[in-house]
């Protein structure tokens, strides 16, 4: 059997044997191969690396059945099956568990850490923070309060800082000479 074809035997039947006898077989022909012979020897290693991956999601979950508090599996776990792909029963996982306990700052943590990992999720109604309050009018408002009017005294903080800076510097420096006052006697 060649090397593609232990390849193929290994992707589909998973046999661990396959995997070093191939891995053996792609590494005899290193030297001055072809572009489809580096796909396929990577190929290679991402089936390996994905049954590895299964393996420990089994060993995750082996460890959430003993423990079901154990929040850093819980974390694995979820990091995972993101990894894997297989979002569906993930989702389902931390729907359930935020309805069980809303306001559980744990179950809401591990959801947002799901929804972080790149997997498209919905909002579930624990999250929801209703419909937003105020118009247009409000929105402008805000807007001006709290952009403009930061940025307006950003700018009067930093001109002033800048004029008794150079206020500052300026006696330092002996400018201008003082005026002379009425009534001395250095006139000039």
């Amino acid at each position: 059997m060649d090397k593609y074809e232990l390849v193929e035997r290994y992707e589909a039947l998973g046999e661990e044997s396959d995997f070093p006898a191939a891995k053996r077989l792609f590494e005899e022909e290193f030297p001055g191969q072809p572009d489809a012979f580096f796909r396929q020897y990577g190929y290679l290693f991402e089936c390996h690396g994905r049954r590895e991956i299964r393996r420990a999601l089994r060993q995750h979950e082996r460890s959430i059945a003993l423990d079901p508090e154990a929040e850093k599996t819980r974390y694995q776990w979820l990091s995972v099956k993101a990894t894997l792909h297989e979002s569906d029963d993930a989702i389902a996982a931390c729907k359930k568990r935020v309805a069980e306990s809303p306001g559980n700052a744990r179950e809401l943590r591990l959801w947002t850490t799901y929804a972080t990992l790149g997997t498209p999720v919905s909002v579930p109604a624990a999250f929801d923070s209703g419909t937003p309050t105020g118009g247009p009018a409000h929105v402008v408002a805000e807007h001006l309060a709290f952009f403009t009017g930061l940025g307006v005294a950003i700018v009067f903080i930093a001109a002033l800082a800048l004029g008794r800076m150079a206020v500052a510097g300026a006696l330092r420096q002996g400018w201008p000479p003082p005026a002379p006052r009425r009534g001395s006697l250095n006139r000039p």
